[in-house]
This record gives C-alpha cells, structure tokens and sequence, in this order.
C-alpha cells in the first residue's frame, strides 16, 4: 500500500480576513503532514500511530491552534488539554483529559495506548484503563517506571499568529490580552475566536495498510474547568480499525451524541462505501440531527483502499494531504491546491 497523512486544524464558521494568518494556517498543514509523511517514507518505514503522533506534535508546538501550546483557556484561567489516539490495526487506543502543564497531550495518549496494551499481556485484560483524566497522568508513568519528559510540558501563555504571547491569566485569574479569529471548538457562544485554528488532528495509512488516527484541542472557550468535548473520546473525536481512519473537529457536543468517528468507519465497513462518500453521509446525519451554524464539523478519513477525504460543513479548514505521488491542501469550501 502506498502511505498516506492527513491532518485537518480545526473547522471554523468564518474565513481568516488576514491573508497572512491564512497563509500561517496554511504552511502549517503541511508542515505537518509533511512531518508524518517523513515517518513513513521508504527510508524510514515507520507505521501509521508514529506518523500520526509526530504530524500532530508539530500542531501542537506550534502555538497557534487551539491545542497544545496554544490551548485556550477555561474560566479559571487555565489551559487543559484533552487528546486521543488509535491503532486502526489493534484497537488498541490512549486518551486523556483535562492535562495541565503538557503541551503534547497526544504524546501521553500514545504511552497510556502502550500502558494499556502491556496490561492487556501481562494481566489478559482487553482494552483495561486507556483513558485518564489529566491529574493523575503522572502518577500512572510513576506506575510504569517512567516519568513525562520535560520536552513535553509547558509554561505560560498561549502564542497569536504573530509570535507573541497572549491569552496570559492576570494575578486574579482573570484573562488578559488579545482574543483575535479562529473557529470551531474553540469559539465561546458570544461568537470570540481564536487566534488562529482550533482542535487538530491527523489520519494515516503505512506501507502495510495499517490506519491511525490522533485529536488533540485544548477545549473551548468559556467553559468550567473539567469540560471535555468529542476529541478524548474514542469513537466520537477519534477512531481507527482495518476499515478506516478518522479524526473530527466542531461542536464537541453533537459530534459526542452521535459518535461520529465510529459512525464514518462503519459506513465504510458495513455500506461498502469509500471513506469520502461515508464522510458525506455522516455530516449529513450530522446537519439532519443538529441543524444552525452552531452545529459546525470538520472530518479528515483515510479508508483501507487509500481513499481519503477532508470535508467540513464551516466556513474553513485548514488541511493537507501527502502521497507518494501527490500533496494537496486546501482551507475554503471546494478549494484543493498542489504544493
């Protein structure tokens, strides 16, 4: 099979006016889907849950979507993180919520995906404690002997598209500093945006056909400490199996109600259609069960055939595909672009 990345930053419901915020968004799809490619290229052969995590990482240190480094606050003045990934070829799968203090969430989903596999071996427990809340993450790599590398944390502030920091909670946990123009989960339902994009995710396929997929966000705006959307959900934000791969962004509410991830792939598996076709069936269930602008979803899904799609009903999403014969990407309605 020829390997395929995908990533998506997130579904917004209005177009960047800045060309040059949208031109940040831009390079930065492919920045990252370049990154997993790069996992997967013949020299290195790597498999599609590395190719995911690493095109994900680069969202994440990036500071300017709504994940990782540039997680929005929540009404305490504190950035939480939420992540998930999946090995479309196991199940097996890694989760976390309300992370503070660690910009790559996705990183310590992937160990717990490992922790959760050593205990399936050692205790023949299927499937046993792949998913934490963000407090006790810790102690759960004491656990294993192991402790979060400090290339993983983080302090201070969220980043604008310009480079500089923003969003920094005062001495009475108040937020201070510039709220410019995102999308998607990140927007609170005053209509305030985000700086750049929002949640983040990607989807891939090795050269043995095995599929992956990986959600990080940082949540949304204005809501109460603890608040978890689609993204840390398997089956809602994010899921995988031999079928396909699938990683969404929107109204993490509705996106949970339907678990729209498991809906996609079992389209492609139990209708027989190609991921892209399965993809528009499942937003238009999607729009049929929440209809209005507040209802907004992006998808990003590879399918075990190569097929794959980027498709969101917003106004913009930025994403990017790479091949071994192609690289798209793409941010507006319809828009498809070589690079």
């Amino acid at each position: 099979m020829e390997p395929i990345v995908v990533c998506h930053l997130g579904v917004g419901s209005s177009a960047l006016e800045d060309p040059v915020k949208a031109g940040l968004l831009d390079a930065l799809a492919r920045d990252a889907a370049l990154a997993g490619y790069d996992i997967l290229s013949p020299g290195n052969d790597g498999n599609a849950l590395d190719a995911v995590e690493r095109a994900v990482n680069v969202l994440e240190d990036s500071g300017i979507v709504n994940a990782g480094l540039g997680a929005i606050r929540q009404t305490d003045g504190v950035q939480r993180r939420d992540a998930s990934i999946m090995d479309g070829s196991t199940l097996a799968c890694g989760a976390v919520s309300s992370l503070e203090g660690i910009k790559n969430a996705v990183s310590v989903a992937r160990r717990l995906l490992h922790y959760s596999s050593l205990n399936e071996k050692q205790e023949g427990k299927q499937g046993c404690n792949f998913y934490f809340c963000g407090y006790f993450v810790d102690e759960i790599f004491k656990i294993h002997r192991e402790v979060i590398p400090d290339s993983w944390r983080v302090a201070g502030g969220r980043k604008s598209l310009d480079g500089n920091a923003t969003n920094i909670a005062d001495s009475n946990g108040d937020i201070t500093g510039k709220e410019g123009a995102g999308g998607g989960e990140g927007e609170n339902d005053q209509g305030g945006d985000l700086t750049g994009g929002d949640t983040v995710g990607a989807v891939a396929m090795d050269a043995r056909g095995n599929l992956a997929a990986a959600t990080s966000t940082g949540g949304t705006r204005g809501s109460y400490p603890g608040r978890i959307g689609d993204s840390p959900v398997i089956g809602a934000g994010t899921y995988a199996n031999r079928h396909c791969a699938v990683s969404n962004t929107g109204r993490g509410e509705c996106i949970l109600k339907m678990v729209a991830a498991k809906r996609a792939c079992d389209i492609v598996a139990l209708e027989g259609m190609n991921a892209m076709l399965a993809v528009d069936k499942m937003h238009r269930e999607h729009d049929s069960m929440f209809p209005g602008n507040a209802s907004r979803i992006g998808t990003i899904a590879i399918d075990a055939s190569g097929n794959w799609t980027a498709c969101f009903n917003g106004a913009r999403m930025a994403w990017a595909v790479v091949t071994p014969t192609a690289r798209f990407h793409g941010q507006l309605p319809g828009e498809k672009e070589s690079f």
